[in-house]
């Protein structure tokens, strides 16, 4: 009996942390062997990103994308990662994947292509990402939690202070996240690739109850 993948995306990391770990507790609740995972993972190759990403490293964008794929290579093919779980029958929940590759890295690289070859750069960057990950299934389940720039920003204030949730800086980050999310989606479906979409801005359990239903679409298999 083979596992599930199921992967949780979406612009507010907060909201997908806690869906990810009450749904894998719902699942072990049904008797089910469930995992929560995320990228970048805790491995060699995630370490490097996370140098990335706080700036401590300095590497161009392409190379940012190859060391994300190179993460998920590592994530989906060493000894305990998830096509082994899978193939033990383990539910993992991940919280991002390809999806957020083609949201977050393909305005960089297109931007990167054209300070390097000028703005007629003949590069597709969601084609190319979509490229070099093509050893990369496709999940059994996407979900992708749309949270508004405010429902974001509401839980900032929440978390952290009305000061820093009315950065303009931040309240334009998500919304030019969201919008490459929604890009990505378009054209994830124009492939064929079927994306859930639903409204992060309810109350977590009304999410959950949704994110729990299509899971069970599924079938659950002990």
């Amino acid at each position: 009996m083979a596992g599930r993948f199921i992967v949780l995306e979406g612009v507010d990391s907060e909201v997908l942390a806690d869906q990810a770990g009450d749904l894998g507790n719902w699942l072990r609740g049904e008797g089910l062997v469930a995992d929560v995972t995320r990228e970048p993972t805790d491995g060699p190759f995630g370490a490097q990103l996370r140098l990335v990403l706080s700036g401590r490293l300095k590497v161009d964008e392409f190379t940012k994308a190859a060391l994300f794929m190179t993460d998920r290579m590592d994530h989906l093919h060493r000894a305990g990662g998830v096509l082994e779980d899978l193939a033990r029958g383990v539910y993992v929940l991940g919280i991002r994947y390809l999806l957020s590759t083609y949201a977050y890295q393909c305005r960089e690289v297109q931007a990167a292509a054209e300070r390097r070859f000028g703005a007629d750069a003949p590069l597709d960057a969601l084609q190319w990402l979509r490229d070099i990950n093509q050893l990369c299934p496709w999940p059994d389940r996407v979900i992708f939690i749309d949270s508004t720039v405010e429902s974001c920003l509401q839980r900032i204030r929440e978390r952290e202070g009305a000061e820093v949730a009315a950065d303009p800086a931040l309240q334009s980050q998500y919304e030019r996240d969201r919008a490459a999310y929604h890009a990505a989606i378009a054209r994830c479906r124009a492939w064929g690739h079927e994306v859930l979409v639903i409204d992060g801005n309810q109350p977590g359990a009304s999410i959950h109850r949704l994110c729990r239903e299509a899971i069970i679409a599924l079938g659950l298999e002990h």
